[in-house]
């Protein structure tokens, strides 16, 4: 499979350029930093100055490319895989309208933990509609959102019959609204991801977490997840779609 790998002048870039060189059967083919003065052999500043042939794009970069990832996407019906966070409701809109034209995946983290852990989450959220849910969520102290794009997931899944979202909490705030859904983000070191999930009632706590330990987690996730994008038409797919295909197969 060949893979542009958009975003290869950041952090996780750079890990999903050395999960791909290193599988035996996918290769890098391009990697876009529109970040970089000085590009390296085989990178580039757009899609735009990319005249050769992939099967898919990973997007691990920031909503302001998504305008050159789309226009590639669409023009040529090759498969998206966008896993940059911090999207508003508006360019939300424009990758669902994109997919009419190729495959597109979006998702704000491609571990497989973490998903599964999404899904069961809302099986869990309906049976304890009575109990206080706070969401905790720790990473590095680089990351620029806060909070993070998994623990928005998180949130919407555990949503269902609930109030507000409550981000953080502060001398003024009083007392807990009884529904809302607290989220609290930690930043600090060198923290891959942690994301804790709180249920809270009367005389118990039920608590589920996940722990990253190293950023290899959502490459390794992320290149699986393309392989099983490049078979898909064009529509709008989620990690649910990936989970639910693989146990129909």
């Amino acid at each position: 499979m060949r893979v542009i790998v958009y975003g290869a002048d950041g952090t996780m870039g750079q890990w999903v350029v050395k999960t791909v060189t290193e599988s035996v059967t996918d290769e890098v083919v391009a990697g876009v930093a529109p970040r970089k003065e000085l590009l390296a052999p085989g990178e580039i500043k757009s899609l735009k100055n990319f005249d050769g042939e992939a099967d898919l794009v990973i997007d691990f970069s920031h909503p302001s490319n998504l305008s050159d990832v789309l226009a590639y996407g669409t023009r040529l019906g090759v498969p998206l895989l966008i896993c940059t966070t911090g999207f508003n409701d508006e360019e939300i809109s424009r990758i669902k309208e994109a997919s009419a034209s190729c495959p597109i995946l979006w998702s704000t983290n491609t571990s497989y933990g973490v998903n599964l852990l999404r899904f069961l989450l809302e099986d869990v959220a309906e049976k304890l509609l009575d109990y206080d849910v706070e969401i905790v969520e720790k990473h590095h102290n680089k990351k620029k959102d806060a909070p993070s794009g998994t623990a928005k997931t998180l949130a919407g899944a555990v949503s269902k019959g609930r109030g507000a979202y409550k981000y953080g909490r502060g001398l003024e705030d009083g007392a807990r609204v009884p529904g809302e859904i607290g989220i609290h983000a930690i930043r600090g070191g060198t923290i891959v991801g942690e994301h804790d999930v709180i249920f809270a009632g009367a005389g118990e706590v039920l608590t589920f977490s996940h722990q990253a330990l190293s950023k290899e987690v959502f490459s390794s996730g992320a290149l699986k997840t393309g392989r099983w994008l490049v078979n898909q038409p064009a529509g709008f797919y989620e990690m649910k779609d990936v989970f639910m295909k693989e146990e129909k197969a």
